[in-house]
């Protein structure tokens, strides 16, 4: 859904036809969620609140890579790596605490 979202919130934003003023409040609440909560306390479950948008957005790219996957997948490639390097990046930092909790499933 996180994959998707960032598609279709690129997508809605760069929509030239129609009235993509609701989308860009939309996309301005899914931004200003978290950045109200993560000053204070770093919880996943403050996230929760986000992932409705997150929804609305990923059922827009999806749609838009149905009608049109030759125009768009390149969104498609660029958020795939920007996910995935963020993973990687989480994974190398992390990778201690990775290697502990794993080491916990053999004994």
């Amino acid at each position: 859904m996180f994959l998707f979202g960032i598609v279709g919130a690129i997508l809605s934003i760069k929509k030239k036809e129609g009235d993509n003023r609701r989308a860009k409040y939309l996309l301005a609440f899914l931004l200003m969620v978290p950045l109200s909560v993560i000053a204070l306390v770093v919880e996943t479950r403050y996230r929760f609140s986000i992932y409705p948008f997150f929804a609305i957005f990923a059922g827009y790219g999806i749609y838009r890579l149905m009608i049109d996957f030759k125009k768009d997948y390149k969104i498609l490639i660029y958020s795939s790596v920007l996910l995935l390097g963020n993973t990687a990046f989480d994974v190398l930092r992390n990778f201690g605490r990775i290697l502990e909790r794993v080491g916990g499933f053999f004994k």
